[in-house]
């Protein structure tokens, strides 16, 4: 018919539309048979060329098969890609391995990825084969990619985010596509964070910043708290609750928290943050805390030198720089050898504040400070009585000496632009020379001639061989002064008291003189008329 014609070569064309059917007259396919087929040579060939000639089990011939554009009406758990016998599963591209789940060894399941025995349940190996000067393509490791799309503004969806996880030399690191690690762990296990060389078991280059109450914390074996360092910037060592910028506690003796300083071991700096109980020298004491000791020979320590200082300064070889404490509680700064309590090599400056010395003994004889020079010459000294000289040897400051009796003596004088002296008591200042009852008391003018002759110099002041001897007290001579410059001033009132009623009388004789030569005058006219009148008789 128009569907069917046998060919010369006896073979069987059907159109295209036609179905055949072996043992059922409505076939639905394009072979369709009910009952048995027997193939006694060549097998049975396939779209993709693949020839099948061996049989398959009932439930193998009925089983469905997962089409290369996906399946519909699958039930998980029932219909699954995979082996149902002892068998990996392996994915080939162009006919070579790259993807396996293994099924039989220790632990059955695991997924290789470039290997065909993968170790662990996710198992990559990348393979390059190249020349020994050559640079291996960058396509090992894990690629973890995040790509986010707004819906409503497409354009401005972010970039993708994407890290690689992957082996660097013998260490591991994660990293951008186009840069270095990030974070890195090296073969000897150390960590790195911002370097790809970490020396240390963790090494962070950059800054950063933690947002959490502890920002570092050091347990021991037991999780007690070893170092802390809280996010309030408290350090704690022996303390998980640091109360200050740096809170040191123990409960240990004290030869379990000393500190050794050198590879010898035998000269240690003992830190004691709370001293609980005992006093192990002279100043220190029970609850005394912040203590540093170097170590000694006695019992308490265990046995250490007894001659050992304690030094702080900076590492200058060759140089005396920093402080150092002696054994015997002298202080020196700039010295290794303190002859004192405190002595200083160089110069101090004091920019702001007092300095009090106080001397531990009363008697005169001891000085509460003292100033010397190169050579050892006095150049200032504060005695315990609080007098002062300056520029005179203490053995010569005596009592025999006028300037001993005086609170400050300087040798070779004093030169200023300004001078001061304030009274202790107005009695002592001259204002009194005023006073009405005072006149009584002064020196008439012939009391005071006398005794300028005699003395040579005003009353009150002292002569020139006092003052050689004995020195001029300021403060008298200036009340002196005064007093002879305010009696001078009176004198002057005085004189000119006297010359005013002095001028009152010559006026007054003048007057009476003027008048007197009038009467004269007028009696003199009165004598010549009566002489004339008489020569006219």
């Amino acid at each position: 018919g128009a569907n069917a014609m046998v060919s010369a070569s006896n073979s069987l064309i059907l159109g295209s539309n036609a179905n055949i059917g072996i043992g059922t007259s409505s076939p639905t396919q394009k072979l369709e048979v009910s009952g048995a087929i027997y193939s006694s040579a060549g097998g049975f060939k396939f779209p993709d060329g693949s020839v099948q000639t061996s049989a398959f089990s009932a439930n193998s011939i009925n089983a469905l098969a997962w089409q290369i554009n996906g399946n519909s009406g699958t039930t998980p758990g029932t219909d699954f890609i995979g082996t149902t016998d002892v068998q990996d599963l392996v994915f080939k591209t162009n006919s070579v391995e790259h993807i396996r789940i293994t099924s039989t060894g220790d632990h059955p399941g695991n997924v290789g990825i470039g290997t065909d025995n993968p170790q662990k349940k996710l198992h990559v190996v990348t393979t390059h084969t190249i020349c020994s000067t050559c640079i291996p393509a960058s396509h090992e490791g894990i690629r973890l990619e995040e790509q986010t799309t707004f819906s409503d503004i497409p354009s401005s969806s972010p970039p993708p985010s994407v890290w690689d996880l992957l082996p660097v030399g013998s260490g591991f690191g994660i990293k951008t596509p186009s840069g270095i690690p990030k974070f890195m762990i090296s073969g000897a296990g150390n960590v790195g964070i911002g370097t790809t060389n970490p020396l240390a078991k963790l090494e962070i280059k950059g800054s950063g910043t933690l947002n959490t109450t502890t920002a570092l914390n050091v347990t021991n074996s037991n999780g007690v708290s070893a170092l802390i360092v809280k996010g309030d910037n408290n350090v704690g060592i022996g303390t998980a609750n640091p109360q200050a910028k740096l809170d040191v506690q123990t409960n240990g003796a004290l030869n379990e928290i000393s500190t050794n300083f050198s590879e010898t071991s035998s000269r240690k700096i003992f830190v004691v943050p709370h001293l609980s109980a005992g006093a192990y020298n002279g100043l220190s004491k029970q609850d005394d805390m912040g203590i540093f000791w170097t170590d000694g020979l006695d019992n308490v320590l265990g046995g250490r030198n007894l001659n050992a200082g304690l030094v702080l300064g900076p590492w200058d070889h060759g140089t005396t720089v920093g402080l150092r404490i002696t054994h015997d509680g002298k202080v020196g700064i700039g010295t290794a050898n303190p002859q004192e309590k405190l002595e200083v090599m160089g110069n101090v400056v004091i920019n702001s504040g007092d300095v009090e010395i106080n001397s531990s003994d009363n008697t005169a004889a001891t000085s509460a400070l003292s100033v010397s020079d190169n050579a050892g010459v006095s150049l200032m000294k504060v005695k315990a009585d609080g007098k002062v000289s300056i520029g005179v040897e203490d053995s010569k400051l005596t009592n025999a000496n006028p300037g001993a009796q005086y609170k400050l003596y300087v040798a070779g004088g004093i030169i200023t632009e300004s001078f001061r002296v304030a009274l202790r008591t107005n009695a002592i200042w001259g204002d009194w020379v005023f006073d009405e009852n005072y006149k009584n008391k002064r020196m008439t003018f012939e009391e005071q001639s006398k005794y300028y002759a005699k003395n040579k110099h005003l009353p009150g002041i002292p002569s020139a061989s006092e003052i050689k001897n004995a020195g001029m007290d300021v403060s008298d001579m200036f009340t002196a002064v005064v007093i002879n410059l305010e009696e001078a001033r009176l004198d002057a009132l005085l004189l000119n008291k006297e010359n005013q009623d002095q001028k009152e009388e010559i006026d007054a004789l003048k007057k009476q003189l003027e008048q007197q030569q009038l009467e004269i005058e007028k009696i003199m006219r009165e004598m010549k008329n009566l002489k004339g009148k008489s020569k006219g008789q």
